[in-house]
């Protein structure tokens, strides 16, 4: 993720890179509601603000590396039928571990996979119906959704792109959560996430090598 991929390194030179990129992350869920009335069903979600991630990458050789990322992801959920849509989103503090194996001499091609961890903050719920809104609500943190959900990513990277595959271990709606009239909404969902992530580097200008003597 973000790796910056080393120009006909020798395999006995070790490198530290930093990288910064832009994600465009397009999202839905693997939803399902035993007990629902209403037969929601999840919508695509497009998402390109404020997806951004740093990394710290370090190359073994010309052929495999690590990266250790820092940044944020706006990630949600929109349940709808024909009349009505529920919307639930959070900005997301990340920081993704990727392993990373390819050919770095030119043409650059890399296979990524890792894992992340998710902090779930900056909660935004909306209701609409027939299109207008009808609810809404913002806090920092919401019990409504599972704070932390660590996450799992593979995909490959071509030059200054990348395309991964990321799916949530956890369900992205808490099961326990408990609201204002004592009921517990989602104790019968599974909502665990997935999304696609197209990713560009904005910048990775900046390097340093040391050589094994």
């Amino acid at each position: 993720m973000g790796l910056s991929l080393g120009r006909g390194l020798p395999l006995t030179a070790q490198k530290w890179s930093g990288t910064l990129e832009w994600e465009n992350i397009l999202s839905s869920s693997f939803y399902k509601n035993t007990s629902d009335a209403l037969n929601l069903r999840p919508r695509f979600r497009y998402t390109a603000f404020p997806n951004l991630m740093g990394h710290l990458n370090y190359h073994f050789s010309e052929t495999m590396g690590l990266s250790l990322g820092f940044g944020m992801r706006n990630l949600g959920l929109i349940l709808a039928n024909d009349s009505l849509q529920r919307k639930w989103r959070n900005i997301a503090l990340c920081a993704p571990l990727t392993f990373r194996i390819g050919r770095l001499r030119k043409p650059q091609f890399a296979a990524l996979m890792g894992m992340a961890a998710n902090l779930m903050i900056f909660y935004k719920e909306t209701t609409r119906l027939h299109n207008n809104r009808m609810d809404k609500r913002f806090t920092i943190f919401s019990e409504a959704v599972l704070p932390f959900n660590p996450s799992f990513h593979a995909g490959v990277q071509v030059w200054m792109f990348s395309i991964k595959y990321n799916i949530t271990l956890f369900n992205y709606l808490n099961r326990a959560y408990v609201d204002n009239m004592g009921q517990k909404p989602f104790k019968d969902t599974r909502s665990p996430l997935w999304w696609l992530s197209v990713s560009f580097q904005i910048t990775r200008n900046w390097e340093k090598e040391k050589r094994v003597k």
